[in-house]
């Protein structure tokens, strides 16, 4: 494989906060763009910024849009925004007696999330069906904690939505947003399943909407984008959110509701934006850091774009780690994700492991050259 850089390192612990400052400052870079929610847990924007190095990316306190479901939530809520919510409750100690009551509350129709991140797997969906095994989700949530620095134990429990999923991700210096077209998230491992993963694939189509959005709703969407970005920017002695900020959200009978916010591109929603997106991406991330996004045209071709994953058997719960890769040739847009190298050869991590993006003027055909 062709390597993209002349000068790299590689760490042994890619989440050790030592290594990576020392690492960072070694190359001083111009800018630093933060891919996994991971590092904005860790807090690296926040050393970027102690040590005048720019990021998009937003510090930890901001970050929080996506590190804890309830900051989300009570941003919302306290902000006069609530109509963009559902009915939710925070969990914090198990009480079966509680629960039951609760569930039954919600007609044992709901959505079970751990507060922290979980790489898209963390959210599961219960009905009368499969109820009772929502007791034992809240108990390995509380006991299981996924967050790295507080280890704090909560869940949430909220009422289930129906209606159609869109994502909207903006570009934000803090003062001014630009938004990329909708996308379409294929969370469910397959057809008429409850299983989420991290994403199956997404689309994008050569309107920049979809058939069940109106132009309102996409402006709501975008206003909503919006206010976030300035409510963050006054959460933290004046220091904003620079960075992408993603909206993950559902049409519904009742309205434009948030399933959840990101405070980083999403994958692989990114990868289709990306294949559309006409202006230097480079000149997007100097505009972000420098906060003139308003100074520069954002353009994205009108095609239609399709993202599919292929994944190990089994994923996401049980997946087969033992088997050997053989990197594919690069005659689309090919991106490799969950392998590791080992004994000369590539193996599978149990994640994702590629996905293939294409993008063309009719679906149907973009459709049938990936398949």
């Amino acid at each position: 494989m062709k390597d993209l850089v002349n000068d790299y390192d590689l760490l042994d612990n890619l989440y050790n906060t030592y290594q990576l400052k020392i690492k960072i400052l070694k190359y001083k870079p111009d800018i630093v763009v933060i891919g996994s929610e991971k590092f904005l847990e860790l807090g690296i924007p926040d050393i970027l910024l102690k040590n005048k190095i720019k990021c998009v990316g937003p510090i930890k306190n901001l970050a929080d849009i996506e590190l804890s479901k309830t900051f989300a939530r009570n941003l919302l809520t306290f902000h006069n925004l609530e109509k963009y919510n559902l009915k939710f409750e925070v969990i914090y100690n198990y009480n079966e007696q509680q629960l039951e009551e609760l569930f039954e509350r919600y007609s044992n129709d709901f959505v079970i999330k751990d507060d922290g991140l979980c790489s898209g797997k963390g959210v599961k969906l219960f009905s009368n069906n499969n109820f009772k095994n929502a007791f034992g989700y809240v108990k390995q949530i509380l006991e299981n904690s996924n967050d790295l620095i507080t280890d704090s134990k909560k869940c949430l429990i909220e009422e289930k939505l129906y209606g159609e999923e869109y994502v909207l991700m903006s570009f934000c210096d803090g003062k001014n947003i630009k938004h990329m077209p909708v996308v379409r998230d294929f969370k469910k491992i397959k057809l008429g399943s409850d299983i989420n993963t991290g994403s199956m694939g997404c689309i994008i189509q050569s309107d920049h909407s979809l058939p069940y959005l109106s132009k309102e709703d996409i402006k709501e969407s975008q206003e909503l984008n919006k206010r976030v970005m300035e409510l963050l920017g006054k959460t933290n002695s004046g220091i904003e959110y620079q960075g992408i900020l993603y909206g993950s959200f559902m049409k519904t009978e009742q309205g434009i509701k948030l399933i959840e916010y990101n405070a980083r591109f999403g994958d692989p929603e990114c990868l289709v934006v990306l294949e559309v997106l006409k202006t230097d991406l480079g000149l997007i991330f100097q505009s972000i850091v420098n906060g003139n996004l308003d100074t520069i045209d954002i353009e994205f071709e009108n095609k239609n774009v399709i993202c599919k994953y292929l994944v190990p058997p089994g994923y996401p719960d049980f997946p087969n780690k033992n088997i050997i890769y053989n990197l594919a040739e690069n005659n689309y847009n090919l991106f490799h994700a969950g392998l590791k190298f080992e004994n000369e050869k590539y193996w599978l991590t149990g994640s994702r492991t590629l996905a293939i993006c294409k993008k063309g003027d009719s679906m149907e055909e973009v459709y049938q050259e990936i398949e």
